[in-house]
């Protein structure tokens, strides 16, 4: 199947896609992920100081889990493109199984301030099994390339970027929502850039993110 014309143009079209789901995801997640408790004070408008302590690590690890949850996307859609939804199936019927529990023992043994860490890992599980289910069993795809390529390469970028935007936004008491989102606007055309030289393409090349071929 690998040497067949519509599979290479559906890895193509997977390889886009990821691409495009990925620099979404890396220049949105890190900079929310530290600006948890100006977000949650902007949309609660109430003040936050007794709790922040609490507040602060549970949506960090809320965010690194909706993180990976949406880092699945892609092989959730090339199993359903194969028909394969149970993988999907059983996944889900794991992560209620094994995740409740979980959120009730770290809630019980720890305290509020913990309970992110349950969902944080039932993801990351999730990104893990279905990763190695769709690059191994039907794209033929490399899972180390793909993690370089995809995760570690982008990821890296997006942390930097938002940190160094965090450290102007403490130093030198900026707007949080410039901040916020100049950092989000650098980050996706940062990545998007050096993804391109990595690729060989040109280096402002962008129609690749959604130009994909008829399969």
């Amino acid at each position: 199947p690998s040497h067949d014309r519509s599979f290479d143009e559906f890895k193509q079209v997977f390889e886009g896609f990821t691409t495009l789901i990925y620099l979404l995801i890396f220049s949105v997640s890190f900079i929310v992920f530290f600006y948890p408790l100006e977000i949650f004070s902007l949309w609660t408008r109430q003040p936050i100081d007794n709790i922040a302590g609490e507040i602060d690590l549970v949506i960090k690890f809320l965010i690194l889990g909706s993180m990976l949850l949406a880092m699945q996307f892609p092989f959730y859609y090339t199993l359903l493109a194969y028909s394969k939804t149970k993988y999907t199936v059983l996944q889900g019927f794991l992560q209620i199984i094994i995740g409740i529990p979980l959120l009730v023992f770290v809630a019980k043994i720890y305290g509020i301030k913990y309970i992110g860490i349950p969902w944080f890992l039932i993801n990351l599980l999730g990104f893990v099994y279905l990763m190695y289910i769709c690059l191994r069993k039907y794209l033929y795809i490399n899972i180390g390339d793909f993690v370089i390529k995809h995760v570690v390469f982008k990821a890296f970028i997006g942390f930097i970027l938002a940190w160094l935007g965090h450290v102007i936004y403490r130093h030198y008491s900026a707007s949080f929502v410039l901040i916020f989102f100049l950092t989000s606007f650098l980050s996706f055309f940062s990545m998007l850039i050096f993804d391109n030289i990595f690729e060989k393409r040109n280096f402002l090349s962008y129609k690749h993110l959604y130009n994909f071929p008829r399969v």
